[in-house]
């Protein structure tokens, strides 16, 4: 605390939403943190960053917050039937496609066929940042825009 406020620490969030797509675009296990002293984005894997991995394990220590994943987040299915909300027309089709398995290759199919790929990725990629800055604030986290 400073002069009785907490210190918010800033966390860059474009190097955020990598080490988010990271954690939920790859077929094998990454762990992503976020150090909760110097708001820093941290992989534990070298394989993925061009630093070395920090010689310490990060679950277990206070310092750091793991960076959820979207399920943790309700971006998969919860996210999917927001987004159906604005297309009425395929809300039913959608609800149906998510009753079942494969939905997700059913669901891109669908979003194929209606020409609606680029309207579905725009609204997945809001909805991944506004629950990022929302993680960020739980967390005591401030998503800053830096410039590259």
């Amino acid at each position: 605390m400073i002069g009785g406020m907490t210190k918010v620490i800033e966390v860059d969030l474009w190097d955020l939403e990598i080490g988010y797509q990271a954690v939920n675009g790859s077929s094998e296990e990454i762990s992503v943190y976020v150090s909760k002293v110097t708001g820093k984005v941290i992989w534990d894997s070298e394989e993925h960053s061009d630093k070395p991995a920090p010689d310490l394990d990060m679950d277990e220590d206070d310092d750091y917050v793991h960076l959820p994943d979207k399920y943790d987040l309700d971006l998969g299915k919860v996210l999917v039937m927001k987004f159906a909300e604005t297309v009425p027309e395929l809300y039913d089709e959608i609800r149906n496609i998510f009753s079942s398995r494969g939905a997700y290759r059913k669901f891109r199919d669908l979003l194929g066929r209606n020409d609606i790929v680029d309207k579905w990725l725009n609204f997945e990629s809001e909805g991944e940042k506004r629950a990022l800055l929302s993680w960020c604030d739980q967390n005591g986290f401030k998503g800053v825009v830096t410039s590259r």
